[in-house]
């Protein structure tokens, strides 16, 4: 019995790039897709395909909700950048609501990963080689840009 997965944003990198995955894995699935675009060419691919409503819709994680009880997936890879932080919020209701598990991590290191002020300072705080960051309104951003060559206004 095949392992029934949705991949959003077919026609983004990210998404190909997990669908590309997963059917080179070897596992016994049946892949679905979701993108805002019908011209998007993995909705196009062998891959069952649904136009889904943007991730800025109010009601985008409904119909997500109904859309996986529907299809009754089982894993659920959101892939595109507007969609993971609301995702991620979402992901406890989401698994209770269809059983599906999510493949997005919690709140606090989604924020992370989605702004780079924190994630240098993450990579600093963990000893790992991060860049030179500062934000816009700090003092040390001017030093920084006068320093890389970058223009000032």
């Amino acid at each position: 019995m095949p392992i029934r997965v949705l991949v959003s944003g077919a026609g983004g990198d990210v998404a190909q790039g997990v669908l590309k995955a997963l059917r080179g894995s070897g596992l016994d699935l049946q892949l679905h897709a979701t993108c805002i675009s019908e011209h998007s060419a993995w909705l196009h691919a062998g891959i069952q395909g649904f136009i889904a409503p943007p991730s800025s819709d109010p009601d985008y994680v409904d119909y997500l909700i109904r859309l996986m009880r529907h299809l009754e997936i089982q894993v659920y890879f959101p892939t595109v950048d507007s969609e993971i932080f609301k995702i991620a919020r979402a992901r406890s209701f989401i698994e209770q609501e269809t059983a599906a598990l999510v493949f997005v991590d919690d709140v606090d290191k989604v924020a992370i990963c989605d702004d780079k002020l924190r994630t240098a300072e993450f990579l600093r705080q963990g000893g790992f080689a991060y860049p030179r960051t500062a934000s816009a309104e700090d003092a040390p951003a001017g030093q920084l840009a006068a320093e890389f060559g970058f223009p000032s206004s």
